[in-house]
């Protein structure tokens, strides 16, 4: 899981989020709960939040989660808009990627999908993550991504 959707609310049920975008989080925070489960004491509790999975590509993977994601947010443009217009949401595309071993890194989104991201009101993350085996930090680093504020 590599690219998640993340939804922040003052006051919102989370059921009332499947309703809209159809699809179910795969984590619920209450308003007042820790942000990151390893970090009780990092993050805003102000808000409640739901993360949805967005791509199950891998971090080395972009170009598929781009792909998913077009897919996704064209699929479920209609509930993300209606959710995100309801007081007091913000929310954001995540996407995972791993961090290369280059002078300069750049990663280009497409405009399909800054227009699609842009017209239900996400914003678009780009969160870098050490290469590796994929083992220790496929498992640990994207629930604490997952479980970031917004």
């Amino acid at each position: 899981m590599s690219c998640v959707m993340r939804i922040s609310f003052d006051d919102l049920d989370p059921s009332h989020l499947f309703e809209l975008i159809g699809e179910e989080p795969y984590v619920v925070r209450k308003k007042g709960e820790p942000a990151f489960k390893s970090l009780p004491n990092k993050g805003d509790t102000s808000k409640g939040g739901a993360n949805f999975y967005v791509s199950y590509a891998e971090f080395e993977e972009f170009d598929q989660q781009k792909a998913d994601a077009i897919q996704f947010l064209t699929e479920h443009q209609t509930g993300i808009r209606e959710v995100m217009g309801l007081s007091g949401v913000t929310g954001e595309l995540d996407f995972g990627i791993v961090r290369r071993d280059v002078a300069i890194q750049c990663d280009r989104i497409p405009v399909e999908l800054l227009v699609l991201a842009g017209s239900v009101g996400l914003e678009i993350v780009l969160s870098q993550y050490p290469p590796g085996d994929g083992d220790d930090n496929a498992q640990d680093a994207p629930e604490d991504a997952a479980n970031s504020p917004t």
